[in-house]
């Protein structure tokens, strides 16, 4: 996440000593590191990326009418820094999943994927997904039919990552809360694009939170290092011929970036790309090797490490049937919202009393991986019928052609508030959208509105 803590320099206290030397090492002079300091004391400028998903393809085009001052980046098309003021996570707008908040230099790693792919993304990884930054832009980049697997460990992380895909519509997702080290032994060569952004010792944040060097050392993380060499090489062996695997990391130490994919290509058949030619704008980044190591002085932006390998061989395609299809499901869909399912690259299938919508090739992955969600979830059967899920709404609201009002500003910003709205609802449930955009169920009981959004979905809009 990108946001400013807005707090000044001072308030955050100075950089440490140790840490000063150490940059002295992996900078070119005095200047670049007088730079590099006077960068890491300003706050982190606001950046932002467009969702294709919510607002189509927008060819560098501002959605008329969101009251933001902003400015285009260098990449990707849809990415703008905030130039005035504002509280822009705070909007509408990032409510629905128009605009995703984010580091510029977070958005490099899907933007290698963009301009690197051979083809668009069938089968693609996140390795280490949350909070999803990363697997909401590599979600736009899916060839018609392909799938993500965004896989996150700890629970409560996961938790974040399933709210911000629901958030920015992203329909043909699965999440699994695997170790890292294991996917590559469960589905060895299942992915023909893999992303690796480990974790790691974080300094690279500063700007953002000063917090990032407290006790910092050069040594501090000693097992970070091997949890990297061994995360890179489970996504290497998950990797398909002809495939392209993507690290990255928020740290300038070498240990934690150069030396783990050096590691990987001594050890493995991986061959390094060049990240120059396709980055002509990131020259000043680039590390000499076609590797891209972005300080805060280059950008403005906060550091980060990117480098990218092929795997030698041709990618083919694979079919992935899916277990047995729910057609009852997917007929009420049809009927109910005229949802037409395979043209969206999606079935349903039943798990328990709850039907998910799932993508279509992603068939082998949710027999073989114990996966904490199948896709997203559509809904369930009830004594009076079928009963669509909030998730449902977030994900293909924008795709409903009946049973939907279209609310105002002010509507819409009393529902996710989780107010009354003055309406009358001919059918019960009632999908709400503004601008096409998709907030959720409503109802008319005994003639009273009643606002269906889950409890844990309400929030104050400005």
């Amino acid at each position: 996440m990108s946001r400013t803590t807005g707090r000044k320099a001072a308030d955050r206290g100075p950089i440490p000593d140790r840490y000063r030397e150490f940059m002295r090492e992996r900078l070119a002079d005095e200047a670049e590191l007088e730079a590099f300091l006077a960068a890491c004391a300003r706050p982190l400028p606001t950046t932002l990326r467009f969702n294709p998903l919510r607002c189509g393809a927008l060819n560098g085009e501002v959605p008329t009418g969101l009251d933001l001052a902003l400015e285009p980046l260098d990449l990707p098309a849809t990415a703008y820094r905030l130039a005035g003021g504002g509280d822009p996570g705070r909007s509408l707008e990032h409510a629905l999943g128009l605009f995703y908040l984010q580091d510029f230099a977070s958005m490099i790693p899907a933007t290698v994927v963009e301009r690197l792919a051979p083809e668009l993304p069938r089968r693609a990884l996140d390795l280490c997904a949350a909070p999803g930054s990363k697997s909401t832009q590599l979600a736009t980049l899916l060839a018609p039919g392909g799938f993500l697997l965004a896989n996150e460990l700890q629970g409560s992380r996961a938790g974040v990552l399933v709210a911000n895909l629901l958030r920015c519509g992203v329909a043909r997702a699965l999440v699994s809360q695997l170790d890292g080290r294991e996917i590559g032994a469960r589905m060895p060569e299942s992915f023909d694009v893999v992303l690796v952004d480990a974790p790691c010792s974080g300094e690279g944040t500063i700007r953002r939170d000063r917090q990032a060097l407290e006790g910092w050392r050069p040594d501090r993380n000693r097992k970070l290092p091997a949890l990297q060499k061994e995360l890179i090489a489970s996504g290497w062996a998950a990797l398909a011929p002809g495939g392209l695997l993507v690290y990255s990391t928020c740290t300038h130490a070498p240990g934690e970036n150069e030396e783990v994919v050096d590691h990987l290509l001594a050890t493995s058949d991986a061959v390094a790309v060049d990240l120059g030619p396709a980055f002509p704008e990131l020259e000043r980044s680039l590390d000499g090797r076609g590797r891209l190591q972005v300080f805060p002085h280059h950008h403005d932006s906060g550091g980060f490490f990117v480098a990218a390998l092929r795997k030698p061989g041709r990618l083919e395609p694979v079919e992935l049937a899916l277990p047995a299809i729910e057609v009852e499901a997917e007929r009420a869909l049809a009927d109910r919202y005229g949802l037409d399912l395979e043209t969206l690259g999606l079935r349903a299938l039943r798990r328990g009393q709850d039907f998910f919508l799932v993508p279509i090739g992603a068939g082998a992955l949710i027999e073989g991986l114990p996966l904490a969600r199948p896709g997203f979830r559509a809904g369930r059967f009830e004594i009076d019928g079928f009963e669509p899920d909030h998730e449902l709404a977030l994900v293909l609201g924008s795709n409903f052609r009946h049973d939907v009002v279209e609310l105002d500003r002010e509507q819409a910003r009393r529902y996710l508030a989780g107010l009354q709205v003055d309406l009358e609802l001919a059918v019960d449930p009632t999908l709400l959208r503004w601008q096409g955009l998709p907030l959720g169920f409503a109802a008319t009981r005994q003639g009273r509105f009643r606002n269906l959004l889950p409890r844990h979905f309400v929030r104050n809009i400005v």
